[in-house]
């Protein structure tokens, strides 16, 4: 029995000051300031306007607080490893559609969550418009229109195929208006997708589109709508 008292303090007066230092150097590097910064997830934000809003010196929790107050940016992740390099994990928020105003002038994005983005110098997105947009740009303030942010919320659950054949939208008193256009053509239509069952009325819309076969040669319709169940109601202008 004492035999095994005696290597259980050995063993215990050997390691023990080895954690105590591990633990005491591991809390010295922690502590060394971070020389570099380092950015993943950042796919249209540049570092140099990243770099312009923090610096090292700065710890990761106040990293977190600056950084998530750009336009661009939905949630940040920052990590000073004692290799003196912080990593900063960016979640960019996505452009889903372009807010104009009543004379055409683009004013905002808008993503999924209806939060407006400014205007990029870089890149433009090939997005839908959407028109009318009385609302002044506000960073990290979302929409106050409602049915805009519905529409928002709605574009990430569309199909690239339908998306890509949506020129823009407008909401009016009585629902939402589309304009779709023929791919590798010039040809468009109006369609009254009415006040509610978006997704529902544009997937209808876009089978409707998709399964005609408009040239030039034909009446195409300038106007579709689709308010009324379990018919398509057309008005068609000769090319």
């Amino acid at each position: 029995m004492k035999r095994i008292q005696k290597r259980y303090l050995l063993t215990v007066s050997i390691f023990l000051p080895l954690c105590v230092a591990a633990l005491v150097g591991w809390n010295y590097l922690l502590r060394l300031p971070c020389t570099e910064i380092q950015y993943t997830g950042a796919e249209f934000l540049e570092p140099a306007s990243l770099n312009s809003l923090i610096d090292t010196t700065l710890t990761p929790p106040l990293i977190v607080d600056r950084l998530q107050r750009h336009p661009w940016i939905f949630g940040v992740h920052a990590v000073c490893y004692p290799t003196r390099v912080m990593q900063v994990k960016i979640d960019e928020r996505q452009p889903w559609l372009l807010g104009v105003a009543p004379n055409g002038e683009p004013r905002y994005y808008l993503d999924a969550h209806g939060f407006m983005m400014p205007l990029s110098h870089q890149m433009t997105f090939d997005v839908p418009i959407v028109r009318g947009m009385k609302e002044s740009y506000h960073p990290l303030k979302h929409i106050e229109n409602q049915q805009v942010r519905q529409l928002a919320a709605l574009m990430p659950l569309l199909p690239e195929e339908i998306i890509s054949i949506i020129s823009e939208f407008e909401i009016h008193e009585d629902g939402l208006q589309v304009v779709v256009r023929q791919s590798d053509s010039h040809l468009m239509a109006a369609v009254q997708v009415g006040e509610t069952q978006w997704e529902q009325q544009i997937h209808k819309m876009y089978r409707f589109w998709t399964q005609q076969e408009w040239t030039e040669k034909d009446s195409i319709p300038d106007f579709i709508d689709l308010r009324f169940n379990g018919q398509i109601i057309t008005r068609q202008t000769s090319i």
